[in-house]
């Protein structure tokens, strides 16, 4: 059968990407190349199609030819559905380049984000973060890090104590007002993350006058106030990623 409608064109490349990724992107490459011959690039149904079959290359292709993609109306088009068709197809590798594209961070991280908790998928959690960082989300970014920090599997924690590192460092300024709106959550766990990377001394100080928080978080910041307590910590808890990966309810930072 020859296709000849882009929107068919872009259905089924979409059907055939995984068993046959070289002809699936031809596909995508032709869709684009009817789009512009018709004229409808900056439609927003051409743009919706691109981005339901979620493959870089046509994206990029798509981007090159209608010179800048207009995002007017994403916020109708970008719900779970549409999430589904990415990660389906190229996944982050796909968010990042609608990130880079200049997608809005407002619509498309949310999505991400409710998927990716509820799922407790890592990759897209640290995904989430990265991006929040990226776009000055800093206590956005923070609230991920200490839910993820409480949930993570031991498969992935090596690589969300490297996404910590970034985010504490990052959004080191946001410390205190996200530690006083969750006092009631944090734990031990969260409180020794903070100290074995080094928040600041000025910022754990103010951490530890939150009233809020119970005397055992306290206890562990407070190693966080001086050299020799972060040493001390690092004597304690060596390996972050183990901590990380330790289920909450067991010991942290025991002598």
């Amino acid at each position: 059968m020859t296709l000849t409608d882009p929107f068919s064109m872009l259905s089924a490349a979409k059907n055939i990407l995984h068993s046959d990724r070289a002809s699936a992107v031809a596909l995508g490459q032709k869709a684009v190349a009817c789009f512009k011959n018709e004229q409808i690039l900056h439609r927003i149904s051409a743009r919706n199609a691109v981005l339901r079959f979620g493959n870089t290359e046509t994206l990029e292709a798509f981007s090159r030819e209608a010179g800048a993609i207009f995002w007017n109306c994403f916020h109708d088009f970008w719900d779970q559905t549409s999430l589904s068709c990415v990660l389906h197809a190229d996944g982050i590798r796909f968010l990042d380049l609608m990130l880079h594209k200049g997608a809005p961070p407002t619509h498309l991280i949310p999505a991400v984000e409710i998927h990716a908790k509820r799922r407790n998928d890592i990759n897209l959690i640290i995904w989430s973060i990265q991006a929040r960082l990226g776009a000055k989300h800093d206590q956005d970014a923070l609230r991920l890090l200490f839910h993820a920090v409480s949930c993570c599997p031991e498969t992935k924690a090596s690589a969300l104590a490297s996404c910590a590192e970034d985010c504490i460092h990052g959004a080191s300024e946001s410390l205190v007002s996200v530690f006083q709106e969750m006092a009631e959550a944090i734990d031990e766990k969260v409180a020794a993350v903070c100290v074995l990377l080094r928040a600041p001394p000025q910022v754990i100080a103010r951490l530890c006058a939150i009233d809020a928080l119970n005397a055992p978080v306290k206890d562990i910041l407070k190693l966080g106030l001086s050299r020799h307590g972060q040493i001390e910590a690092s004597r304690r808890e060596p390996d972050l990623a183990i901590l990380i990966a330790r289920q909450s309810s067991k010991q942290i930072m025991s002598l």
